[in-house]
């Protein structure tokens, strides 16, 4: 496989050649960190304040999405589960999941609340290896593979 050096401007030029675009490693988000990146943009753009209403903000649309998952594949078994944000997750929050989980499950489920700054906001929330994921890491990297496909396609398409 041939790999290239490119930038965002080569983009136009690299369209008007006849080239077989599997050939190049183009805007491809494998060997990224996007955790690193996402982070390090977000503090540089937004204020503490900001990033906490972000934060707070998606864990509280996530909590709403939870009310349409299908949890049948959830152990009978288990009891507790890791929820996971980028900063200390609110009491309030806490004990919405909770409710929510309760209400989805028809039992208590004991959240273990966990700081990962890899999470970047949002937030993530494991039962065993079973990953609900609500995180803006995550966020970002499907809009930035979605982005990826829809410029692959434009110059497929020629």
């Amino acid at each position: 496989m041939t790999k290239i050096g490119m930038n965002w401007t080569d983009l136009a030029a690299l369209s008007k050649t006849n080239v077989n675009w599997s050939d190049f490693e183009v805007l491809t988000t494998r060997g990224i960190n996007w955790n690193d990146y996402a982070q390090e943009i977000l503090n540089d753009i937004l204020s503490t304040r900001v990033k906490e209403e972000v934060d707070n903000n998606l864990m509280s649309e996530f909590i709403e999405k939870l009310k349409t998952v299908d949890m049948s594949r959830i152990s009978k078994d288990l009891t507790t589960a890791d929820v996971m944000s980028a900063n200390a997750i609110p009491a309030s929050l806490l004990d919405e999941l909770a409710k929510g989980l309760k209400s989805k499950l028809s039992r208590d489920i004991k959240l273990n609340a966990k700081v990962d700054p890899s999470v970047v906001g949002g937030v993530v929330l494991m039962f065993g290896s079973l990953r609900l994921d609500g995180s803006l890491h995550n966020a970002l990297k499907e809009s930035a593979n979605v982005l990826k496909q829809k410029i692959e396609r434009s110059y497929l398409n020629g």
